[in-house]
């Protein structure tokens, strides 16, 4: 394949683009990726070196492909996200769950709104799902 652009939005890898690139090109970008940016620079990307898009760093809009303990460190803030956001799925779910109490003609009581001011900080105290101690739904 050769050398590649990438295509980043907020710093996150969303695709990749052909080095010689021609305007056409360009605009799909922009059309597929509203708010991205294509780096200066290229990376090399081959059937026998093939790119990993989680294995590409972004600094001032130039890529670079990251190794060793660089790579190490990367892959476990991607993990440590996923741990994260699947704790905000689950916390959410359970919001969701509960969402009436809410209601315009409903009074929740004390524990109800400790329970609900509990699960939306249940970020602030944990991590990951596989840690976190769930409060008490009253």
């Amino acid at each position: 394949m050769g050398n590649m652009h990438i295509i980043h939005k907020s710093g996150k890898v969303v695709g990749v683009l052909e080095e010689n690139y021609n305007s056409e090109a360009a605009a799909r970008v922009q059309i597929n990726f509203p708010n991205s940016q294509i780096t200066t620079n290229t990376v090399p990307f081959d059937d026998e070196n093939p790119l990993g898009l989680h294995t590409v760093s972004i600094t001032d809009n130039k890529a670079s492909i990251l190794t060793g303990s660089d790579l190490n460190a990367h892959l476990q803030v991607l993990e440590d996200e996923a741990k994260l956001e699947e704790l905000r799925a689950e916390r959410n779910l359970r919001l969701t769950e509960i969402d009436w109490w809410a209601s315009s003609d409903l009074t929740m009581t004390d524990a109800q709104k400790k329970y609900r001011t509990d699960l939306r900080d249940i970020t602030k105290s944990y991590k990951s799902i596989e840690d976190v101690v769930w409060p008490t739904k009253p």
